[in-house]
């Protein structure tokens, strides 16, 4: 069973919405109290379990693509 996330999992999972690059100096600065250490060994912990993953995405447009799809598939077990 993976451990649950605490208050400052959380917080640096927020920031990481708001921005996936930014760095771990960054995010002690904004959080406060905290390393850029502990963020970095938070983040690394938090990709080896598998909590969170970290992607890249083309932008269509960039490529000469005009429109852009999502497809979502549910899937009932046999």
């Amino acid at each position: 069973m993976r451990p649950r996330a605490d208050a400052l999992d959380q917080a640096i999972l927020e920031l990481l919405q708001e921005n996936a690059r930014m760095p771990c100096a960054e995010m002690a600065r904004r959080l406060g109290g905290v390393s850029a250490r502990t963020i970095s060994n938070r983040v690394k912990r938090l990709t080896e379990e598998g909590t969170i993953a970290i992607m890249a995405g083309a932008v269509p447009s960039a490529l000469g693509y005009n429109i852009a799809a999502d497809t979502y598939i549910e899937v009932e077990p046999l």
